[in-house]
């Protein structure tokens, strides 16, 4: 290992959850599913370039390999099962969470709160 990289780690373990991003996590769950960095670069459309940054910096974050080699194929790591067991589930709400919904005033509930002085209530409620 060389220096730049410890210190490197050394960093990024205080390293700040809000900044991952879904690219990230997306790169993650696809190479976890298809097990290799080209069919994960085709299936997202992105260069295997960019599948190994993403990798290496999810090593950072993580402080583990994730996946290892095994022939022409990598394998996920023990740390590797559990995120994927945690991420998947997040990125399926996270793309829930972005699908548009029709409105439907029908099924729609609203409450309703009426402030008025001891004159408006006169007025307008009797």
């Amino acid at each position: 290992m060389n220096k730049n990289r410890g210190l490197f780690i050394l960093i990024m373990k205080d390293f700040d959850y809000l900044a991952l991003s879904g690219q990230h996590l997306s790169v993650f769950t696809t190479l976890h599913e298809v097990g290799t960095v080209t069919k994960t670069a085709e299936q997202l459309d992105l260069t295997q370039s960019t599948i190994s940054h993403s990798l290496q910096k999810l090593r950072l974050i993580f402080d583990d390999e994730l996946f290892v080699r095994s022939g022409r194929s990598v394998m996920p790591t023990q740390k590797s099962e559990y995120l994927y067991q945690e991420i998947k589930p997040l990125l399926v709400r996270l793309d829930e969470l972005t699908q548009t919904q029709e409105f439907e005033p029908n099924l729609a509930h609203f409450d309703y709160t009426i402030l008025a002085n001891n004159y408006q209530v006169g007025v307008f409620l009797t």
